[in-house]
């Protein structure tokens, strides 16, 4: 994925999102691995790029983002 542009790394990790969701039992791992290997400059960049919408921001200034599902990231 490192010799991708953007626009290719967004498509390859929106169908790899997609078929994780297939594979609850993988959920949790897989989306781990995904983003810590994704070599987007921020992470903000990647969600913009993967449209995933934003949850909330908590109240000990946490942001929670929404990936799929019931599978929530917490930054």
């Amino acid at each position: 994925m490192l010799f991708l542009n953007a626009r290719w790394q967004a498509k390859a990790v929106r169908f790899a999102f997609n078929f994780i969701s297939m594979h609850t039992l993988f959920n949790n791992i897989a989306v781990v691995f995904i983003i810590a290997t994704v070599p987007f400059q921020s992470m903000e960049s990647l969600f913009r790029l993967l449209q995933i919408p934003t949850a909330a921001v908590e109240g000990n200034g946490r942001l929670t983002l929404r990936l799929f599902g019931n599978i929530y990231l917490v930054l």
